[in-house]
């Protein structure tokens, strides 16, 4: 029998229903995924019509990562283990910078932000309460100044925290616990509403005044036998200036200087067997050969092996034994020697020691049985993995082309001041290496459009050629090609619309020069006004060089225009660097840049402010003439709530419509893709560590209903 009219509409509403039903199940079951989540977007949705829309590609997670970094190990009585540092995710787990791990080897995260990796910086246990100390004014969400307690389940301050009287930034670099009393020391004059100096006591919610001794700053503390042996500053010196002091017997003694001077690290100072420790330089390299011990009123050289260390970590079990580690090697203290101590494992840094209960710690970027490690623990005889971190990379440049960002990766090596520079594309579901530099050059990624990116550097570089170019494109199928077939002793690049501009020196395309599309254009001579790394920039067919240098917090910066025969000096300013470099672009016949938290316009002779961030901003891009992006952790720009990233048109401002959970420090956009790179693990609900790629258009989701078709 077939169905009536009224059965098939009858049939039609209960399907309409149905799949409203499973579509507000979906819709439910993805809040209760991001609400048990830790990402915490800082800020909410921006309105339709308002804000930035686009697919994020999902593909990229977690892809591009670097190990984390374990900078302090705590422990409880009971044994729990409290560990700290920059790294956002643990074994898998996003826990951004703060995990303990019980005594049943469950690890337990505190709900921190994006942006709140590495900002703890010290942490006690104090009465089997967790003390946190750093330069943070929040944590997971809690307004506070640089020192927190963890009630079990969320963040409490500290009477009104650190602070300087003079309003810049406080920092509580160490929290040790000594008599009972919990001690603070750092960078800051003011606790809980009263004058410091930079070491105080807290006891029963009140603080304990130590005895007055000229200090302004504290770097380390050590503790030994009811003392304590800090490394300070005093009043109204620079931070070089640097010395000891023991606190015994309620007073303050100032050791002795040592001759020469220069000898000596006044920044570390360590404690074991009930004395304390310092090291000494061996060479004017800066290496550290031994350790003098505090005896007698007096520093002795009791230990004579030099072990030419670069940088020093030392913990002491229970039994007496000490243990010493520099960056990639661990020693134990035998007969007033150093022994080297062979580990099991492959060491690539190590970056701090701590024990327990006669049990070695060691944090740092391990391979054990073939897996990478962040935290092992050692009996003296078995070697165990306790956790991996991983953070996001350290993105120098950014580009992209057709949807695929373009990372350009820069990590310091830890003994030389090179860096290690890794350039890789996305494609095929990985970040495909190009180009591996260890080198003291900078290099960046230039994308002028959806299809056009290039390699540039200051001098010329071979990549996978032996042929050296300043200049570099990177083919869709990610091989280099030759756009220039030259080179030049020095360059400098940037992008005018969908153009690529250069100022090279020393070739025979000696000036400005303009590549569009494969079409070199020589622009402009250097005219002998024109310096050799003078950035030069073109908007309305107008050429502009600007040549920052940075002087006492500014860019003292001048500026040139090309009137078709030389350059003329128009005008200087003094813009303040609050970025790695001078944030400026041509744009709509102007010249924009960043100085401090303002978007300036330059109108000739001075600059006219356009707005206002509530943070400094980090990064500054035009997208042809179409819009001016600015990224960084601000999220208002003057009255609108934008987010880290914040799009104007000339007359309006907007924000992502799924915005990134924490700053963004490069950007690269076209009218197709926009690519952002910054400190945040999502973009929107969407995994992104570090680097994520839009692709404008119709927001991600997007829903197709099909309903059957009546037919009389």
């Amino acid at each position: 029998m077939l169905p009536t009219r009224s059965s098939l509409w009858r049939m039609l509403v209960l399907f309409i229903v149905l799949q409203l039903a499973i579509l507000g199940a979906s819709r439910r079951s993805s809040v209760v995924a991001s609400a048990s989540n830790q990402f915490n977007p800082t800020m909410r949705p921006i309105p339709n019509g308002q804000s930035i829309t686009g697919t994020w590609d999902t593909e990229l997670a977690n892809e591009l990562n670097t190990p984390g970094t374990i900078t302090d190990l705590v422990f409880a009585d009971d044994g729990r283990l409290t560990i700290m540092g920059d790294f956002n995710y643990l074994n898998g787990q996003l826990v951004n910078g703060l995990a303990s791990l019980d005594q049943q080897g469950v690890w337990q995260s505190y709900g921190l932000h994006a942006e709140e990796s590495g900002a703890v910086a010290t942490a006690a246990y104090y009465h089997n309460q967790l003390y946190l100390g750093g330069s943070f004014k929040h944590l997971a969400g809690t307004p506070l100044n640089g020192i927190a307690l963890w009630n079990g389940t969320g963040f409490e301050p500290v009477g009104s925290g650190i602070s300087y009287d003079t309003g810049e930034p406080a920092r509580l670099n160490q929290l040790e616990v000594m008599s009972d009393t919990l001690y603070l020391a750092g960078n800051f004059n003011r606790f809980n509403n009263q004058l410091t100096k930079g070491i105080i006591g807290w006891r029963n919610q009140q603080i304990i005044p130590l005895p007055d001794h000229p200090i302004a700053e504290v770097s380390q503390m050590a503790l030994a036998n009811n003392r304590m042996m800090i490394t300070h500053v005093y009043p109204g010196k620079e931070q070089y200036s640097l010395s000891y002091a023991l606190l015994q017997n309620d007073e303050w003694i100032n050791p002795p200087w040592p001759d020469p001077i220069q000898n000596y690290n006044f920044d570390l100072v360590f404690a074991g067997n009930d004395s304390f420790y310092r090291p000494i330089f061996a060479d004017s390299s800066r290496t550290m050969s031994q350790l003098q011990e505090w005896q007698n009123d007096d520093w002795t050289n009791g230990i004579s092996t030099s072990l030419q260390l670069s940088y020093m970590s030392l913990t002491q079990l229970a039994n007496q034994q000490m243990y010493v580690s520099d960056s990639q090697a661990l020693y134990q203290l035998t007969s007033d020697a150093w022994q080297l101590v062979n580990l099991p494992m492959q060491i690539r840094q190590i970056k701090t020691l701590a024990n327990h209960n006669n049990i070695l710690y060691l944090a740092g970027d391990f391979t054990l049985n073939g897996q990478p490690s962040s935290l092992v623990r050692w009996d003296g005889t078995q070697l165990e993995s306790l956790a991996t971190t991983i953070r996001y990379a350290n993105v120098a440049s950014l580009g992209g082309q057709q949807g695929r960002p373009i990372a350009l990766t820069s990590d310091r090596k830890p003994l030389i001041s090179w860096s290690d520079q890794k350039l890789l594309s996305w494609h095929n579901q990985s970040w495909q290496p190009l180009l591996h530099k260890i080198t003291p050059s900078s290099f960046e990624v230039l994308s002028v459009d959806d299809q056009t990116s290039y390699f540039a550097a200051e001098r010329a570089i071979t990549t996978t050629t032996s042929i050296a170019r300043n200049l570099w494109q990177i083919q869709p199928d990610v091989s280099f090609s030759d756009p220039l077939s030259q080179s030049a002793t020095i360059s400098t690049w940037s992008i005018s619309g969908t153009q690529l501009l250069g100022n090279l020196d020393g070739g025979s395309l000696d000036g400005v020069i303009k590549l569009d599309h494969g079409n070199i254009t020589n622009l402009a001579h250097n005219g002998g006004s024109l310096g050799w790394f003078d950035t030069v920039l073109m908007t309305d067919n107008q050429l502009y060089a600007v040549d920052p240098s940075s002087e006492r917090g500014y860019w003292y910066t001048y500026f040139k225009r090309w009137n078709g025969t030389t350059w003329y000096e128009i005008t200087t300013l003094g813009i303040r660097d609050s970025q790695k470099s001078l944030q400026i672009v041509g744009w709509r016949g102007s010249l924009y840049f960043l100085d401090h938290d303002q978007l300036c316009r330059f109108n000739g002779e001075s600059c006219e402010v356009i707005a206002t961030f509530d943070q400094v901003p980090n990064v500054l891009v035009a997208d042809d003439d179409n819009f001016l992006y600015v990224g960084g952790p601000f999220e208002h720009v003057d009255t609108v709530a934008t987010g880290t990233l914040a799009r104007w048109d000339g007359t309006t401002w907007q924000g992502l419509a799924q915005p990134a959970n924490a700053e963004i420090s490069h950007i690269s956009v076209n009218d197709q893709h926009l690519y952002i790179a910054g400190k945040f693990t999502h973009v929107g609900a969407t995994p992104s560590l570090g680097v994520a790629a839009l692709r404008f258009g119709a927001s991600e989701e997007a829903y197709m209903y099909y309903l059957p078709q009546v037919v009389r």
